[in-house]
């Protein structure tokens, strides 16, 4: 249990999602809306279609972030697919 007192701050309760709408995508990822749009349409990020509905899962959404370029600040530009 989490101490509800007003001097603490209480953790969410962590429940298991199998599909995420992409706002929940954006939330998880701290990707924006546009970006995540643009992966969906160039096939960089997997989506699946639920009648109207978007769903990225969390396993698709992980491998789209692993697969983005590494930062190489030193240079101010992005090194492509390179390992940390």
């Amino acid at each position: 249990m989490f101490d509800q007192s007003p001097n603490t701050v209480s953790s969410p309760k962590l429940t298991l999602k199998l599909g995420l709408s992409i706002d929940e995508s954006v939330q998880a990822s701290g990707i924006g809306r546009t970006k995540i749009y643009q992966a969906i349409g160039s096939g960089e990020l997997i989506a699946k279609k639920c009648g109207s509905r978007t769903i990225i899962t969390p396993k698709h959404l992980a491998a789209y972030i692993d697969n983005l370029p590494v930062a190489d600040f030193a240079s101010g530009e992005a090194s492509p697919n390179r390992a940390a």
